[in-house]
């Protein structure tokens, strides 16, 4: 199970609760309907997803953790490859580099100044090498995460 399902599981079944004692679930209801954009952590800010995850019931300690796999870069290109995310919505405020036709790769052919890599943490590092290398790197780096 990913972990935007457990998040959801989790979600359904406070709302589930909070019914069954009849107590007040609309905070819940939002997070739901949040929750249904497979997307929406690349959608939000650090600081409000922290709030989502912590509303939902992610322990303090797990937080992070959690965060980092929801906007990972393999979730972001999953989510790209199944036409979850479109590179040009501009409520995406995560994104990682994608190669292909029209993408990065063309821009890096065209550009002859310092090209970016992105790492792990989505930080741009400058670099002056060769555009191939800095191809094969980018691959290297990414087959990593």
């Amino acid at each position: 199970m990913t972990p935007l399902n457990e998040l959801r599981v989790i979600n359904d079944s406070t709302i589930l609760y909070l019914q069954k004692i009849k107590r007040d679930c609309t905070k819940n209801n939002i997070m739901k309907d949040i929750l249904n954009d497979e997307a929406c952590f690349f959608k939000m800010e650090k600081s409000d997803a922290y709030m989502v995850l912590k509303d939902i019931g992610v322990m303090e300690q797990e937080v992070e953790n959690t965060y980092q796999k929801l906007i990972s870069p393999s979730e972001f290109h999953r989510l790209l490859h199944c036409k979850k995310i479109d590179l040009e919505d501009e409520n995406v405020v995560i994104k990682y580099p994608v190669f292909g036709a029209n993408s990065q790769v063309d821009e890096l052919k065209k550009d002859n100044t310092n090209q970016e890599e992105v790492s792990q943490n989505s930080v741009i590092v400058q670099n002056k090498q060769p555009f191939f290398k800095r191809c094969i790197n980018f691959l290297r780096n990414l087959f990593k995460r």
